[in-house]
């Protein structure tokens, strides 16, 4: 099942995927950075406090209580705090670490101290009421409480190291802030960043894919105009490729056609020379039923070839494109047929002014109208300006198709059996060269009847520059 949201068009596809791609590319690129700098920092920091400790260590084993006390003062920072513990203390850390960075730093501060060093290390947080706190907790608030407006989350180090008289040095020391600073400007480098990539892969899409447009203006030009030049073989190898496969393609429709039309001529052409011994026999019998059902046969027979003649050099007919204003044309016709006796009324603007091939449009349209006053006498025509294209309307009065007619009574040589009388004459070509007339414009004709009575024609023209050459594909 096709997503709703997904582009249709070949770019917005490819535009799709490399979004996606480069923004999984990206946020992976900043979890294992952000992943990094953190470790990074907190061997930083570890290492630091490490060699803070040992330096505090080594200056206070050798000294008494009492100048341990008055020394203690100068060594504390905002970021750390010192002080010396009673063996039978119960704030002497009883339990291996189990905080993975609690054990980190217990590994290095062992290789700083190396070994005959007894050391203890607990990771603090003061979240929580005071009553769920331990001893350890309890005094680092009492202590670093004003620490909490700078570090948030309130971690920090507590290492223990006894000295060789067995009381304990007790050492807090906060983590760096950059740790749990969340670094905005690296996402504001990845937006950058990812903006830039986008316009680059906007720009190489559009690149890659305007051939491909054209390929696709061409294909569709191939159907309105089968002589049309040949593609330019031009662009990498597969645009090449398609660009010849088209060509080829071309070439055989149009030797096929060309085949079909020729021997459909020498037929047409091959059938006047018997017709005409027909005739001239025919005038030589009695005068009667059977002379007159001959002669209509003959007739009929008259019809079918110039209709298929008329058929032929439609479709061979190479006409130049100019700029013709429909309103004019249609107010010729429709002198014309009222000079015949038929009623033509319009409903069209001033001017309407448009790229056509005049003659064999203004056969198309004359045709449309023939078949309209021939089952319906009365013809009712309009026009109107669609957006870049134009829309005409060719309403009759007469009984109407079946729908289930539609689609056959446009193929050549197709009558339904309400036209199959000697009043309407006709071979059932006059739809079938309309509709190759239109579509050789780049429009279509559609049939329907009309809710009042009577078989409607829309013919749509799409708007036509004049023709240029092809541009490269």
């Amino acid at each position: 099942m096709r997503l709703a949201l997904l582009p249709r068009t070949l770019s917005g596809q490819l535009l799709l995927i490399l979004m996606t791609g480069i923004s999984m590319v990206l946020a992976l690129s900043a979890v294992l950075h952000l992943h990094e700098r953190s470790e990074a920092l907190s061997n930083y920091g570890s290492i630091q406090a490490a060699y803070r400790l040992k330096g505090v260590v080594e200056n206070l084993d050798p000294l008494l209580p009492q100048q341990r006390q008055q020394i203690l003062g100068l060594m504390e920072s905002s970021l750390q705090f010192i002080q010396i513990i009673a063996p039978s203390s119960d704030a002497v850390i009883g339990d291996a670490p189990s905080h993975p960075m609690a054990q980190q730093f217990l590994q290095r501060l062992q290789s700083v101290f190396g070994v005959g060093w007894q050391i203890r290390v607990k990771m603090l947080q003061w979240q929580g009421p005071p009553e769920t706190q331990d001893v350890h907790q309890r005094h680092h608030r009492q202590h670093m409480g004003g620490m909490q407006r700078i570090f948030p989350d309130g971690l920090s180090f507590l290492a223990q190291v006894q000295l060789r008289d067995g009381n304990w040095v007790e050492f807090h020391n906060h983590l760096p802030k950059e740790v749990f600073d969340r670094p905005d400007h690296l996402f504001g480098a990845l937006l950058a960043l990812f903006i830039g990539v986008m316009l680059l892969a906007v720009v190489a899409v559009r690149l890659t894919t305007r051939p491909l447009t054209l390929l696709v203006q061409a294909a569709h030009g191939l159907g309105e105009d089968l002589n049309r030049p040949p593609l330019p073989v031009q662009g990498c190898r597969e645009l090449r490729q398609t660009a010849q496969a088209l060509n080829s393609l071309q070439a055989r429709i149009k030797r096929h056609v060309q085949e079909r039309t020729q021997l459909l001529a020498a037929i047409s052409h091959d059938l006047r020379t018997p017709l005409t011994r027909m005739q001239l026999r025919t005038e030589r019998l009695i005068e009667g039923d059977v002379q007159h059902a001959y002669f209509q046969d003959i007739k009929e027979m008259e019809q079918m070839i110039q209709g298929a003649m008329a058929f032929i050099q439609g479709m061979e007919q190479q006409e130049p494109w100019q700029r013709v204003d429909l309103a004019a044309m249609l107010e010729r016709l429709q002198e014309e047929f009222a000079e015949m006796g038929y009623t033509i009324t319009l409903d069209v603007p001033d001017h309407l002014p448009f790229w056509v091939m005049r003659t064999s449009l203004k056969r198309a349209l004359s045709n449309l109208i023939s078949n309209g006053v021939q089952y319906g006498q009365r013809v009712a025509v309009s026009a109107i300006a669609e957006g870049d294209g134009v829309k005409l309307s060719i309403r009759d009065h007469g009984p109407g198709i079946p729908e289930s007619e539609f689609a056959r009574v446009l193929e050549p040589f197709t009558r339904l059996e309400a036209s199959r009388s000697r009043h309407t004459g006709g071979v059932g070509l006059g739809l079938a060269i309309a509709r190759n007339i239109i579509q050789a414009h780049g429009g279509g004709l559609r049939l329907h009847n009309h809710p009042d009575g009577g078989l409607q024609v829309d013919v749509m023209l799409v708007a036509k520059d004049p023709p240029s050459p092809h541009k490269p594909v």
